[in-house]
């Protein structure tokens, strides 16, 4: 009782407690259940069902007392009893006068969570008893445990409360330890109607940097939002705002049904850009405003302006424009196919459209919507909203000056010459050549040039989904936005581009490494991904085609040589080549890269080229055929995540006061998730455009035979 200490003061021993099945918890004795307990091997004093605040186990170090409340302790045993285990719990205080006596005021810190956390419903002991958590130590952890690989689940109060009546009824009725379980979970389900009382490690992690907040303090130094829903590829056409907000909806849905258990937490529904774009001109037709794309049209002497014919226009259209118009149609990707290429065919190009609206469930509201300028105003909305946030902003164009000669085709006697850097590397050149890139590299980083003007070369729409303050670029920048992208990965492929690539959001947050991230974003095409060797020798070494392997990188190139880079003739059509070396030339990112040429019946040779930026030389070489299907492509399910630095996003806005990122909240209707069907709509473009949300793979050594490859 709350009077009563129920720690119980254990010296010399840690003890691992069991729960039996021979008492539980009821709301009339308030009894608590017998323990078994089974020593292990430490000498530290602990205390039974006390709170230890550095490992949040049911333990408190040096024998300290707690008086601890029946309602507790009947949150933690409902909780373990729900989950199959009593184990590594957090005691929840929802009051402190009315969940535990005296709490301290570190142990209502500890644990201002209010959730009661458990292991998954699979650790179980060999008799079917539950078993506690032993506390943090050198030993190794079972699994479930904190230390071990596996995740834990969450309940709140209200779901723990209802599993233990549960848990007490079924007991009382002479029910098995897996009826038992079985009854307490169903009860914790049922508690709010919904499933999402049973809250992932990642939503927990969530909560906590909102507690962070809440307390006055600042955001995380890393963040993203849980459940991000994966990119999509505009291709060929100028359409970036419709992929902006259709990745904003497509989040919300997920996000809004999971919340209120009606959507699986672990996949996402895509939804289709291409019927979207035609509900788009539809709107702007009957009701133009300025966020909708538009062409000038001229009628004799006069020139109008024509909107509702086009999804790209001469400026596009605004990210926020679905936000804006009213009764909004969306449907399920596999209405129809997106198509690829610009036209005033394709664009209205969706067959079945009209019979698909006629029975679509999908109906949204956006509530509110709210724009955000400061650095640390989009991180506290990211954070406390949880939600991706849209993204306006524009492009610049990167200069680098190329000395003129032979091998770029240039002649100093007609070149438009510009001055050359003063750096070492240029010294006795007279003349250079300027060279315009886009401002984000094959590694999907974005960029200025702090020392070059800011010259823009468009504009692009895009969703903020978390930042990482200590991410470094391989321009030198610290900290940045992570983003989700609308490109294609390759070369020639995407909207505006010649060479693209990207990343996982996990790896701009730092939490996988360079061999996890290759198996879902090899990027081959890029020539960090292409494995250097010296000579033929080498090349041709079984130990060079392993190491290769190993890691996922490209060996053996061919000529691609399409002029885009340098003048047509740069390599020979047929013939194998591979990577020497890459060295920097000056500062301003050019680079020198020689290869070996290996003809198939002639010597190897070697050629070096002139210096070209790094994200050139794809359109000079490329992966050979078999060494793409080794490799593999970039995962679209994961990858198309780019990074662009604090510093690049302000030198942006300060330069053209056009960034600009919107959070919105919205809300679906019931009928819109199929585990909430309703009579009159057809879900079954639905449930095919559900698909589940992939994670990138743990990295593991290759295994070969034992004479060889």
């Amino acid at each position: 009782k709350d009077s009563t200490c129920i720690g119980h003061p254990i010296a010399d021993a840690d003890l691992r407690p069991r729960l039996t099945f021979a008492t539980l918890l009821d709301s009339t004795s308030q009894r608590i259940p017998s323990m078994q307990y089974e020593p292990f091997a430490t000498t530290t004093k602990h205390t039974l069902l006390g709170d230890d605040s550095s490992h949040g186990n049911l333990y408190a170090k040096h024998s300290t007392c707690h008086r601890i409340s029946p309602l507790s302790v009947a949150l933690a045993i409902g909780s373990a009893i729900a989950a199959g285990t009593l184990a590594y719990a957090v005691l929840p205080i929802v009051s402190s006068s009315v969940l535990m006596a005296s709490p301290t005021v570190g142990e209502e810190q500890d644990m201002r969570a209010k959730r009661v956390r458990l292991p998954p419903d699979d650790l179980l002991s060999a008799d079917s008893t539950p078993q506690m958590c032993p506390p943090r130590g050198p030993w190794p952890q079972p699994p479930g445990c904190p230390g071990s690989d596996k995740d834990s689940v969450f309940l709140s109060p209200e779901a723990a409360m209802a599993a233990a009546a549960a848990a007490a009824k079924a007991a009382e009725e002479g029910k098995s330890p897996k009826e038992v379980q079985q009854a307490a979970t169903e009860a914790a389900e049922e508690a709010a109607g919904r499933k999402s009382l049973l809250l992932s490690a990642a939503e927990v992690k969530l909560d906590a940097a909102r507690s962070q907040i809440g307390g006055g303090g600042s955001p995380p130094q890393r963040f993203v939002v849980d459940g991000v829903t994966p990119s999509s590829h505009q291709m060929l056409r100028g359409d970036c705002y419709i992929f902006a907000g259709s990745g904003i909806l497509e989040d919300s849905y997920r996000r809004y049904g999971v919340e209120r258990g009606w959507f699986d937490g672990s996949k996402y529904m895509r939804l289709s850009r291409q019927a979207l774009g035609i509900a788009y001109m539809e709107a702007c037709k009957q009701d133009p405003i300025s966020y909708c794309p538009s062409d000038e049209i001229k009628a004799g002497n006069t020139v109008q302006i024509s909107w509702g014919n086009t999804t790209e226009g001469r400026d596009g259209g605004d990210e926020k424009l679905f936000a804006v118009l009213s009764d909004l149609a969306v449907l399920p990707e596999k209405v129809c196919p997106y198509q690829s290429v610009p036209s005033s065919e394709t664009d209205w190009r969706c067959d079945g459209l009209a019979d698909a609206r006629k029975r679509n469930p999908l109906r949204f509201k956006v509530k509110s919507w709210k724009t955000h300028f400061a650095r640390d105003d989009i991180k506290r909305t990211l954070v406390e909203d949880g939600r991706p946030l849209s993204l306006g902003l524009g492009e610049v164009k990167a200069f680098y000056y190329a000395p003129c000669d032979a091998g770029r085709g240039c002649d100093e006697k007609t070149a438009d010459c510009a001055p050359c850097p003063l750096e070492r590397v240029y010294r006795g050149v007279s003349c250079c050549v300027a060279i315009d890139r886009p401002c984000v590299n094959m590694r999907g980083e974005w960029f200025h040039q702090p020392h070059e003007p800011l010259v823009q070369a468009g504009g692009h729409a895009i969703n903020i989904v978390g930042f990482n303050d200590h991410f470094r670029t391989n321009a030198g920048y610290e900290g940045g936005w992570i983003v989700r992208n609308t490109w294609e990965d390759g070369v020639g492929v995407s909207h505006g581009m010649r060479a693209r690539g990207s990343h996982s959001a996990a790896y701009f947050m730092q939490d996988v490494g360079e061999l996890e991230e290759a198996q879902a974003c090899p990027n081959p095409h890029s020539p960090r991904s292409w494995m250097p060797c010296k000579d033929a020798d080498e090349c041709l070494s079984p130990m060079t085609a392993m190491s290769a392997e190993s890691t996922r990188k490209v060996l053996r190139l061919e000529c691609v040589d399409n002029g885009a880079a340098l003048p047509e003739g740069a390599c020979e059509s047929g013939d194998n080549y591979y990577l020497q070396n890459i060295s920097g030339f000056g500062a301003s990112g050019l680079y020198t890269a020689c290869f070996l040429r290996v003809p198939s019946s002639a010597a190897a040779t070697s050629r070096c080229y002139p210096p070209v930026p790094l994200d050139d030389l794809p359109m000079i070489f490329g992966p050979a055929d078999e060494e793409l299907e080794r490799v593999g492509v970039n995962d679209p399910e994961l990858c198309g995540f780019n990074f662009i630095p604090f510093n690049t996003y302000e030198a942006l806005q300060s330069r053209f006061g056009d960034v600009i990122a919107t959070s919105y909240d919205i809300e679906w209707t019931e009928s819109s998730y199929a585990a909430r069907r309703a009579p009159g709509y057809d879900y079954s473009l639905v449930q095919a455009s559900t698909k589940p949300l992939q994670a990138v793979p743990k990295y593991a050594p290759s295994r070969y035979r034992a004479n060889g490859l």
